[in-house]
């Protein structure tokens, strides 16, 4: 897609598009994207401005997908990514939506860390060129994905898939996705035996009432985790004044917000910052306790974090 202008603010980022004479908006498309039927698919905003339409997608509290293939994360991950933007296409094209229509970049597709899923920008335009290049893209994320040891076999396996001249079929391509993790969890759950170790679990959903007083939030900015070791625990500023500082950031105040624990469950409160703290997107309204569940995103200033409470 021509013409994308990407505007970077402090709490989110607005990608637009002025929609062109030779270009017509389709209401099937916009239709099924607005009712979330594909639920990857990020919302669609139709606006007019004083010289014609345009279409205009807000991302909040997400990671862009080039940055977070960086971040060191295992390579089950990254094909589990890789197969959801898989299965996002084929429920493209099972519901009548152009692929060539997807935002098919790793800077513009990004990661919610809320829901453990990828979201990408669908253009709901009928237009000529309705052509996708999905093989390019899936080898792109494949040569952007940082990897370590053992895991920089399997990433070499997996750019061997596009090595072939046979053209590029998104079934095939999932199933020896499929075979390429299977593989890995094979080979992996073999090394922890061998080392006296318990097979690696399957993450899975904590209770926001479980492992509280062994809680953590991940900074997505830096990948950082930082280990909630009481209550209440203040983020600001000033290390003098909080239990973990944003240090040298102007948009964070020196006692930002803090998290509470009441009765087995996390809350979150903003202590009057300049900036305001957001939980999911949503503005807290200041000195108000707000209840924070395992897996929620919440941002400070322009830091964006993600709660977890520990397994036990």
């Amino acid at each position: 897609m021509e013409h994308i202008s990407v505007k970077k603010k402090i709490d989110r980022l607005i990608v637009t598009h002025k929609i062109e004479k030779t270009e017509q908006i389709s209401t099937m498309e916009l239709d099924i994207i607005n009712k979330a039927e594909i639920p990857a698919l990020l919302p669609v905003h139709i606006g007019r401005t004083m010289t014609g339409k345009e279409i205009r997608f807000v991302v909040q509290n997400f990671m862009d997908l080039r940055s977070f293939l960086k971040s060191d994360i295992r390579f089950d991950l990254f094909i589990q990514i890789v197969l959801q933007i898989v299965d996002t296409l084929l429920a493209c094209e099972s519901h009548g939506i152009r692929c060539g229509n997807l935002e098919l970049s790793s800077d513009l597709s990004f990661y919610d860390y809320g829901n453990r899923q990828v979201r990408l920008i669908c253009w709901p335009l009928i237009s000529l060129s309705a052509n996708s290049n999905a093989s390019s893209f899936f080898m792109e994320l494949g040569s952007i994905y940082t990897s370590k040891g053992h895991d920089s076999d399997f990433r070499l396996r997996y750019l061997q898939f596009f090595d072939s001249r046979a053209k590029f079929e998104l079934d095939d391509f999932k199933q020896r996705l499929e075979t390429l993790l299977q593989q890995w969890q094979e080979e992996n759950a073999e090394g922890a035996e061998q080392g006296g170790k318990s097979k690696p679990r399957k993450p899975r959903d904590i209770p926001p009432t479980v492992g509280l007083r062994m809680a953590s939030i991940q900074r997505i900015s830096t990948q950082t985790t930082i280990q909630v070791s009481r209550y209440p625990f203040s983020i600001g500023r000033k290390a003098e004044f909080c239990d973990y500082a944003i240090e040298d950031n102007p948009y964070v105040s020196k006692r930002h917000a803090t998290i509470l624990l009441r009765d087995g469950q996390a809350y979150i409160r903003d202590n009057g910052s300049s900036n305001g703290t957001f939980l999911n997107g949503k503005r807290l309204q200041p000195n108000t306790e707000v209840e924070l569940p395992s897996g929620a995103c919440f941002r400070i200033g322009n830091e964006s974090f993600v709660f977890r409470a520990a397994g036990g």
